[in-house]
């Protein structure tokens, strides 16, 4: 999330989009607004644009609502109405058919100068205002509306781990070389693996990899190759058995051994967290990324829930499955309550909604819960500080990075983008239709 200005109006901001417009593709009407603001790369990158594409960025961080046709009548057809009852001029003058635009003043207006300005350079990322309570003072959590019962805690003075954060400034590794010959020695070291632990499966790694060839385009045909290079877009195609996930998991490891930043997106959550298992088996540091809604939890735990019972006798009763801790919902801020914690529902959490201190009118300061660094509700976000590999579905990714985790308001889509070195899809198609 980013800082819009100050002089950011709203029912002025298709103002903003005829500064861009005029002032960066140089054209005065636009038509051709909604393919700008699409996002696609062919025309974020065209040549044409390269003066344009900070304005694009920008104005793409500042509001969304500009992506189709209608929308923008829409907006003009506000903004001249909004101009008609105040009798008043904006800094334009729309047409609402032709959506051609000119500036009302002779004299460039200071709101056009000024947006033109902040559009052309690089905008700040917003911040979170609250920082994390005082453990060894006392709080207050308001359980539900300001009607609802409120929850004396504290002071904790158990000792409290220190709060550390996500890294925007690590800068993501290009071209990345990964010999056929590494992926052996892995295989290898995978089947040992397994064998010293009699309880694990096997994987059977060399004797899947030795059926599996590699291959890659090459003058109209394919090839076989020795070396898989990973750079831009690659697409890994092949038949049903033909060695895809074996290939995966071998490339998942090797990244994680040489500290490379991934992040492998499944179809079902359930397929993350089986990979999240055997990454970890083997060596990797891997963690895994889950949506935060009170919902999703619910249907990720549930899920694991069956998926416990039906690995364990007697219904799962005192057993569990690798990666189920990253699923657990419940608060230990209540354990420290003072008061009577009844309303205090299962699931219920104020990660984020902890008060504590006064304002000057009395108001309670809103703060982050200090328990947030230890709390087993919160071991999934908190391992991905550490992880090289992050495994998920890729709704997960629409998620806001915890405040206790991060100091800019971004979410792991952004976080994703700026600072992996590789975003892998496992079934593309599924990825697509989740996103449509």
């Amino acid at each position: 999330m980013r800082v819009r200005p100050d002089f950011w109006v709203a029912d002025e901001r298709i103002c903003w989009l005829c500064v861009l417009m005029e002032g960066f593709a140089g054209t005065n009407s636009l038509e051709h607004a909604p393919a700008l603001m699409s996002g696609m790369a062919s025309v974020y990158n065209a040549p044409i644009l390269r003066a344009a594409r900070q304005a694009i960025f920008n104005m793409r961080q500042m509001s969304l609502a500009f992506v189709t046709p209608h929308s923008i009548k829409h907006a003009v057809a506000l903004y001249n109405e909004y101009h008609h009852q105040g009798q008043s001029s904006g800094p334009y003058r729309i047409d609402a058919e032709t959506l051609t635009f000119k500036q009302t003043n002779p004299f460039e207006d200071a709101l056009i100068a000024r947006a033109r300005d902040y559009l052309s350079r690089p905008m700040e990322h917003a911040v979170h205002k609250s920082k994390p309570a005082d453990p060894l003072a006392p709080m207050i959590v308001q359980i539900g509306d300001a009607r609802g019962p409120r929850i004396p805690i504290g002071p904790i003075t158990t000792p409290v781990v220190k709060r550390r954060n996500h890294d925007l400034t690590r800068t993501p590794r290009r071209m990345i070389r990964i010999p056929i010959s590494e992926l052996w020695k892995i295989a290898e070291e995978m089947d040992g693996h397994d064998a010293l632990a009699p309880d694990w499966r096997r994987g059977n790694w060399v004797h899947r990899l030795s059926g599996l060839s590699v291959m890659k385009p090459d003058r109209g045909g394919l090839s076989e190759t020795d070396v898989i290079d990973i750079e831009d877009i690659k697409h890994l195609i092949g038949l049903p058995g033909s060695g895809k996930t074996t290939l995966l998991m071998l490339l998942a490891v090797w990244l994680g051994k040489h500290r490379y930043r991934a992040m492998l997106v499944f179809p079902a959550i359930e397929v993350a967290r089986q990979y999240m298992a055997d990454l970890a088996f083997h060596g990797v540091r891997v963690g895994m990324l889950v949506g935060q809604n009170p919902t999703t939890r619910r249907e990720h735990a549930e899920r694991i829930a069956e998926a416990i019972a039906a690995a364990g006798g007697q219904g799962g009763f005192a057993h569990t499955i690798p990666g189920a801790d990253s699923f657990a919902a419940n608060c230990v801020l209540s354990a420290f309550a003072a008061g009577n914690t009844d309303a205090w529902r299962f699931g219920y959490a104020p990660c984020d909604e902890v008060f504590q201190g006064q304002d000057k009118l009395g108001r309670m300061h809103k703060r982050l819960c200090p328990l947030w660094t230890m709390c087993g509700r919160n071991k999934a976000p908190r391992d991905l500080l550490d992880a090289d590999i992050w495994v998920g579905h890729v709704l997960s990714m629409d998620t806001q990075v915890p405040a206790h985790a991060i100091e800019e308001k971004v979410r792991y889509f952004k976080l994703i983008a700026r600072t992996f070195d590789v975003i892998i899809f496992d079934e593309a198609d599924m990825v697509q239709s989740n996103l449509d």
